[in-house]
């Protein structure tokens, strides 16, 4: 038990006046004083029932929603408490992060007390570097409701936290043999005026703002300048991130999902230092599963950064089969389609059969998860909407389509996709150079979709060692390919 300043100076006072009392021989003193300290022992004998009462009822559970993280990404940790408080004071329980741990957003005084003897806050905490990390039992302070007496000691259990180096140098991404070095998410307006940051220097106009003059410059050529300036705009994000169960090829720390959370939640991150409107889909094997629409709030980035601590946690069971049939762009065919209803020319007889026949496979493609959330999202877009894919090339057709739809749509779409053949450990190095070459055909293909931008994402070490092997592989194979 801590007496406080408050404490002492009571007590002084108690004691002052017994003395005073005493020294001029008056009663009313000398009573006063004894009533002070009284009053105080009394205090100080609540308190310690009060003490005894917390750490007997007191029930502080202390876990993170994951045990292992990556470096950098932040994780969650919830804690929960509650206690039967028989006498009036207060009951703060704060969380000790161990050297190492940052606290990503500050954590807040969690406080029980006779009205409110049950809480649960969830914070956010970071690992800078990797390794193994022990949060200790949460520190619990009571105080009396007088502010005479603290009594501070540690309650419940702490937990244990794998932190995993980045994977940043061990992933590729890039296309066409050339990994990109500027960060994930960044973006330009395009456009010009009076912004924040200096983009060109022209001659002064007659119209123009006379306060955007650069001075300096009109001095040093002697003409009227003004500086333009890129103009600061609000872009929406929306993620459209494949949990199908192919995503969980690859061994533990290196499947395809590992590395789609680590881009993702680089976008995630960027999006939020930007202020810029987020948007979350998760895609499962029959349906668009958790949905957060755009929007740009700090509560919306930080359950965005938790639902990618949840991704990638458990494989799917069901294993989907194969690429998708071949089939052509759905609105396309329902236009073509369209258009020879009421035609009873020789033309329209001969291709009318063939539309028919392909309704069903443009059905399969409207109906795919893949092309159901690629629509949702650009059905709610705004006018300035980046779209974001993280997938991989096993549902081919069906990520195809989807680009193509967002191309129709003039939506500025960037597609991150994994090579299959590079987390399969049983195929040989001949057929693992023949599948990345089919691979890269496919990506080229959706990188020359109007507005879409197609990068491979990849292991970086199996990449160059397929690679450097690849020309004795053609050498067996009888030549260059």
């Amino acid at each position: 038990m801590q007496a406080t300043r408050r404490y002492w100076e009571m007590a002084a006072l108690a004691g002052f006046l017994a003395t005073f009392g005493v020294a001029i021989d008056s009663s009313v003193f000398l009573l006063g004083g004894v009533a002070a300290a009284t009053w105080l022992l009394a205090a100080q004998y609540r308190f310690y029932v009060g003490v005894r009462d917390v750490r007997s009822s007191l029930d502080v559970t202390l876990s993170p929603l994951r045990t292992q993280v990556g470096a950098e990404e932040p994780f969650s940790v919830r804690l929960t408490a509650s206690a039967s408080l028989s006498t009036p004071c207060s009951v703060t329980i704060t969380p000790d992060s161990p050297v190492g741990i940052d606290d990503a957003d500050e954590w807040p005084a969690v406080s029980l007390t006779p009205d409110s003897d049950s809480t649960t806050h969830v914070g956010t905490f970071r690992a800078p570097i990797a390794g193994e990390f022990s949060f200790d039992a949460p520190d619990v302070r009571v105080e009396d409701d007088f502010g005479l007496f603290a009594e501070s000691f540690t309650q419940g259990g702490g937990f244990d936290i794998r932190v995993e180096p980045r994977a940043s140098d061990k992933l590729f991404v890039g296309k066409g043999g050339m990994e990109i070095s500027a960060g994930f998410g960044e973006h330009e307006s395009g456009q010009r005026g009076p912004g924040v940051g200096a983009a060109d220097l022209r001659e002064y106009m007659p119209g123009d703002d006379i306060s955007r003059i650069d001075w300096k410059a009109t001095a040093r050529l002697n003409k009227p300048h003004i500086r333009e300036h890129d103009v600061e705009t609000t872009r929406e994000v929306g993620l459209i991130v494949d949990e199908r169960s192919s995503m969980w090829d690859g061994p533990a720390g290196r499947r395809k999902i590992d590395f789609v959370r680590e881009v993702a939640l680089a976008f995630a991150n960027s999006a939020a230092s930007m202020s810029d409107p987020l948007g979350l889909y998760t895609v499962s094997e029959d349906d668009v599963q958790s949905v957060r629409a755009s929007q740009a709030a700090d509560v919306q980035y930080a359950t965005i950064r938790s639902l990618f601590s949840a991704v990638g946690g458990t494989a799917m069971t069901t294993r989907s089969g194969g690429d998708d049939s071949r089939l052509s762009v759905p609105e396309r065919a329902n236009d073509l389609r369209a258009s020879l209803d009421g035609d009873s020319s020789a033309y329209a007889r001969t291709l009318r059969p063939y539309f028919q026949t392909m309704r069903p496979y443009v059905e399969k493609v409207e109906s795919s998860p893949f092309f159901t959330a690629t629509r949702r999202v650009i059905t709610d877009r705004s006018e300035n909407l980046w779209l974001v894919f993280f997938t991989d090339d096993t549902h081919r057709e069906e990520l195809l389509e989807s680009a193509k739809f967002a191309s129709n749509r003039g939506v500025q779409l960037l597609v991150f996709v994994a090579p299959t053949t590079l987390f399969d450990p049983e195929s040989t190095p001949e057929q693992s150079y023949d599948a990345y070459l089919d691979f890269e055909s496919f990506r080229k293909r959706l990188d020359r979709l109007t507005n879409v931008s197609a990068m491979e994402l990849s292991p970086k070490d199996k990449r160059e060692t397929l690679l450097r092997g690849s020309q004795p592989v053609r050498n067996r194979a009888g030549g260059s390919r």
